[in-house]
């Protein structure tokens, strides 16, 4: 990748002696590591979750409209979607973080395309110089990293986590067996 850098490597030519340590420190914690790692798997889950709910809901309209269906008929594969997804990524959570991770952290990282957020900010709010490098190596990604790197970035996020990719795709198979029952 053209001007690649890691996180590491970048904080070392930012930050200097105390501070540098401090965000390394941080960024070793496995927990940390884990529950940032789970943040991106739940980002990669969401944008798989918005284009079948784009999809499931624009099929919905269409047959309230085009057939005139019944509101709850094609609606209804939709919103049970919607609950076995929250399900699917409730249980995927505990499951990847060991069950070492507060209820109340599960039900917030479940809410769809919010999740991810709420659990990067949980991990990072108790870590402000750690959040201020990871927000500049961000920007530092996005200014120095063309479209096609940073898609093959996401891509290597999938190939790491096959288990995320296969459960994701049970939920994906589950939305769609819903949409074909009704």
């Amino acid at each position: 990748m053209k001007n690649s850098i890691t996180f590491e490597s970048f904080v070392q030519n930012s930050y200097l002696g105390q501070k540098s340590f401090t965000i390394l420190t941080s960024y070793s914690d496995s927990r940390n590591k884990r529950m940032l790692k789970l943040s991106m798997n739940l980002i990669t889950w969401s944008f798989f979750g918005v284009t079948l709910d784009v999809i499931c809901g624009f099929v919905a309209a269409s047959l309230v409209v085009t057939y005139g269906a019944n509101f709850i008929t094609a609606f209804g594969p939709t919103g049970l979607f919607f609950v076995i997804n929250l399900i699917v990524k409730a249980i995927y959570i505990n499951w990847f973080m060991k069950g070492n991770i507060p209820m109340k952290l599960i039900i917030l990282g479940v809410i769809p395309y919010l999740g991810s957020g709420i659990i990067s900010g949980f991990v990072l709010k108790n870590h402000p110089e750690y959040r201020e490098a990871l927000l500049k190596y961000t920007q530092y990604i996005n200014k120095h990293r063309s479209l096609k790197d940073k898609l093959r970035m996401m891509l290597k996020v999938i190939q790491d986590n096959k288990k995320t990719v296969l459960l994701l795709l049970i939920a994906i198979i589950l939305g769609i067996c819903t949409q074909l029952l009704f």
